[in-house]
């Protein structure tokens, strides 16, 4: 099977195996593929670039913010009557979205405060 496979590229169609160890840098390309190194779990992998407990906290504090805000307001607006029904709907809704939203944010904080 000439032609086909990683190797094949290398060497070109019709050149032995054994030729390409003459040439460093293809040998080299080879024997990345040939040997890898040792495998890598999720546990094992270095946490370079993953937000930590600074990030959490950040995002526990953005969630109290937004539910604190969101209550006050609902508060707020249950109590008035010189809206409509549209203004009550409207901001009911956008209360449900926005604390939906803190409650995802807040899940993410705790799991970046309980990982490490």
């Amino acid at each position: 099977m000439v032609g086909r496979g990683y190797g094949s590229r290398l060497r070109g169609p019709g050149t032995p195996r054994r030729e390409l160890r003459g040439r460093a840098c293809d040998a080299a390309r080879v024997t990345d593929v040939l040997q890898p190194g040792p495998v890598r779990t999720a546990r094992s992998t270095p946490l370079a670039g993953t937000p930590g407990r600074r990030a959490g906290v950040f995002l526990l504090a953005v969630t109290a913010w937004t539910v604190l805000i969101w209550v006050v307001l609902i508060k707020n607006i249950a109590h008035d009557h010189t809206h409509g029904t549209a203004f009550h709907v409207v901001h009911d809704v956008l209360a449900a979205i926005s604390l939906s939203l803190a409650a995802g944010t807040g899940w993410v904080g705790l799991r970046l405060l309980r990982r490490r």
